[in-house]
């Protein structure tokens, strides 16, 4: 399955809109229960780069597979750092389109580090018109 990076915003900006800073799988129902094959992989790559972490500790985020379902985290989720950062820089006009156009093959390391420049780039122009 391929990433789809504006699924990926949308997943990361329910954590944003969130009230609470951790949330349940039910808060994400509106994605598990339109396909679960994708929602499904794209929260194990966001977990996976440590985007995504489970709140108890010594808490594991997996998803069990079983004949023609999955099994979900009994664990309330949160956007780690790193996860508030990709999802704030996401969220900003622009990124996901620049993203989408000329990154959209690209797997979700090389799109982080991509986020993470273009975020860098808009700072250093921000503040050249301070100066």
């Amino acid at each position: 399955m391929r990433n789809d990076y504006s699924y990926i915003k949308q997943l990361l900006d329910v954590f944003l809109d969130h009230p609470q800073p951790d949330l349940k799988m039910r808060d994400l129902s509106q994605f598990k229960d339109v396909d679960d094959h994708k929602f499904v992989h794209h929260m194990e790559i966001l977990i996976d780069r440590g985007l995504i972490c489970a709140v108890w500790p010594n808490e594991i985020l997996t998803f069990s597979r079983r004949i023609d379902c999955y099994l979900y985290p009994s664990s309330p989720i949160r956007l780690t750092a790193d996860g508030h950062d990709f999802a704030s820089e996401l969220a900003k006009s622009g990124t996901l389109k620049v993203i989408s156009e000329r990154f959209q093959e690209e797997g979700l390391s090389v799109v982080i580090e991509v986020a993470k420049k273009l975020a860098k780039s808009r700072i250093e122009k921000e503040l050249n018109k301070l100066v």
